[in-house]
């Protein structure tokens, strides 16, 4: 059986956007050609234009070699993708008490409290 690969349109919104501002603004502030990164690295300019763009995604190595090469904290390069996993984080967990809310059950209460306590935990990390 021949492997597929879906692309749908949230996977395109992750490879566009959540890299590419940082990738590309990074090796910017550097003052570093695209042409001496590919040296340095040697991947393919267009590969590496591919993945400052948005249309290819950048593996776990070229986001270390952007945060050794330039001195860029990871916070920084996941800085959007951190963003969206929040927002997505809460805005579950939201929906999930509310669900929960409908059921009396002390297993239900015992639920929402946890859940509550990653909710706080993450806003608590957010106003740090």
């Amino acid at each position: 059986m021949q492997k597929t690969s879906v692309i749908t349109p949230d996977v395109l919104y992750v490879m566009k956007h959540l890299y590419t501002n940082s990738l590309a603004k990074v090796r910017a502030d550097a003052e570093v050609s695209i042409e001496n990164l590919s040296l340095i690295s040697s991947i393919d300019q267009t590969t590496l234009k591919d993945m400052e763009s948005g249309k290819q995604r950048p593996s776990l190595k070229v986001i270390s070699m952007y945060h050794l090469l330039f001195k860029t904290p990871y916070e920084v390069l996941f800085a959007n993708l951190c963003a969206d996993t929040h927002s997505y984080l809460i805005e579950r967990s939201e929906n999930l008490i509310a669900m929960l809310k409908s059921s009396q059950s002390l297993k239900s209460k015992r639920i929402i409290q946890a859940i509550s306590n990653l909710v706080n935990r993450l806003d608590t990390d957010l106003n740090d």
